[in-house]
């Protein structure tokens, strides 16, 4: 392996994720992995991101480290990086993967770096290419797990969830469990657990999560053709109630089992929850709430517009 610089970049998380993926169990030895291994979101700004990638590894050969940053500290890096090494790559075996929604690739330096790196680029799955790409992924996820969906079932399944794999993975991941010892996802069980609205709305909590910032507005501004804007707050306001309720059960010592029993919810949505929002703290969640109730009000009480609040409370979201 002659690079040490890698950029994995396109507007699906999935097909970057799976791409690190492969990468993590080509490159690092799996018993050294949890020590090697370095994930980087650019809250403590992009100085850790170098010093680590220049840091020799304690055990095993090399480190590798993740950066899945935002725009601003993305930018930062990529002027760091190509000021400090634009004739040449440090000796090192470690390796540094940028993974990114898009490079804007008239940066000055860029171009430089570039010629020294492996720039690996995911296109989006279009929407008249659904049946030939994503048609056939699904059924090979499912036909893994020894499972069939009809054809019914899989086209309302895209239409819920769009062409984003790491949304449909999550929701094949939500049916099979529904699904049982039964052999085929049918139709209803899709219109049952795959609401349309309900889908979009998963998937902003899930970018919100992640913190990926241009991801989440672009999926907000999606939510916006589709539903008025007064009742997608009423909507993210019963979402975000539930996962508050969520949290403080399991913070108060109670399995998800008994979670989801006390507040009527199936488990694989409590389980789901408590997953994807582990990196935030109860306070965080109750204040994102009471936030937006706030300007719920604020919308009733003065000139500010739904569709304005709700860019207000995603920044707060985001910046938690």
């Amino acid at each position: 392996m002659s690079k040490r610089l890698f950029f994995v970049v396109g507007p699906e998380l999935f097909a970057r994720q799976t791409q690190i993926q492969q990468w993590i169990k080509q490159w690092l030895e799996p018993e050294w992995q949890d020590l090697n291994l370095e994930r980087h979101d650019g809250a403590q700004g992009i100085a850790p991101v170098i010093d680590g990638w220049l840091t020799p590894p304690f055990w095993g050969s090399r480190r590798m480290l993740i950066a899945e940053l935002q725009p601003e500290p993305l930018g930062e890096l990529l002027s760091e990086l190509g000021t400090r090494f634009a004739t040449g790559l440090p000796e090192t075996e470690n390796i540094l993967v940028i993974s990114a929604e898009r490079l804007d690739k008239r940066r000055k330096g860029l171009k430089a770096l570039l010629q020294q790196a492996e720039l690996v680029e995911f296109g989006e799955v279009k929407r008249w290419n659904v049946e030939r790409e994503l048609y056939p992924w699904i059924e090979s996820q499912l036909r893994e797990q020894g499972k069939r969906i009809s054809r019914p079932a899989l086209k309302e399944l895209l239409e819920a969830c769009g062409t984003d794999r790491y949304l449909l993975q999550q929701q094949l991941e939500k049916l099979l469990l529904y699904l049982g010892d039964q052999p085929q996802i049918e139709l209803d069980a899709v219109r049952l657990l795959v609401p349309r609205t309900e889908s979009d709305v998963f998937y902003l909590f899930e970018l919100i999560a992640a913190r990926q910032a241009e991801a989440a507005y672009r999926q907000l501004q999606t939510l916006l053709l589709r539903e008025h804007p007064n009742k997608l707050i009423s909507t993210l306001g019963t979402s975000m109630t539930r996962l508050f309720r969520t949290r403080w059960a399991a913070q108060q010592g109670q399995d998800p089992q008994a979670i989801a029993s006390l507040l009527g919810l199936h488990p694989y949505v409590v389980k789901m929850d408590l997953q994807r929002w582990r990196s935030f703290s109860l306070s965080a969640l109750e204040q994102g709430l009471q936030r937006l109730l706030s300007l719920q009000t604020r919308t009733r009480q003065t000139r500010l517009k739904p569709e304005q609040a709700l860019e207000i409370w995603l920044g707060d979201m985001l910046r938690t």
